[in-house]
């Protein structure tokens, strides 16, 4: 229960967060890697799989790129902070096509959720293409 007067306490300071909220930007870490190259993608839709690509260029924590789709390529944006990945790619030509990938990087995958907008939801699992996996691993000598 309150006592007299503490609801006019709460009133004032619910009004003062509500003109003045908290700032909410997110602190962006530093990448766990770096993305750039081909990664093949599998979505696992509702009632079918596809498979899609992506070609990506990475500028600190900012990602650039193109989606090929099993029928269009298009634009892509994006953005890693941690393990933490976010790519975002649209298509508008007579049907509005659009993928909101988000998921987490774990070695040389990363697994997302993704948003379809109006068709729904999937989950995605992209793999970077073999051959960059097999230089990357000779760019780092042998193993002893």
């Amino acid at each position: 229960m309150m006592d007299a007067g503490e609801d006019k306490i709460i009133a004032d300071r619910l009004v003062e967060v509500r003109q003045n909220p908290p700032d909410r930007k997110k602190v962006s870490k530093p990448p766990a890697a770096d993305l750039s190259g081909r990664w093949e993608v599998h979505l696992d839709f509702l009632n079918a799989t596809g498979k899609h690509s992506f070609t990506l260029e990475q500028d600190a924590g900012s990602i650039q790129g193109t989606h090929h789709g099993e029928y269009i390529a298009r634009d892509l944006t994006g953005s890693i902070s941690g393990n933490e990945v976010v790519i975002r790619s649209a298509y508008q030509k007579g049907v509005r096509l659009s993928y909101h990938f988000r998921g987490v990087l774990r070695g040389h995958a990363i697994s997302t959720d993704v948003v379809l907008g109006e068709y729904g939801a999937a989950r995605s699992k992209a793999h970077r293409h073999v051959q960059q996996i097999k230089a990357a691993d000779a760019e780092k000598g042998p193993s002893r």
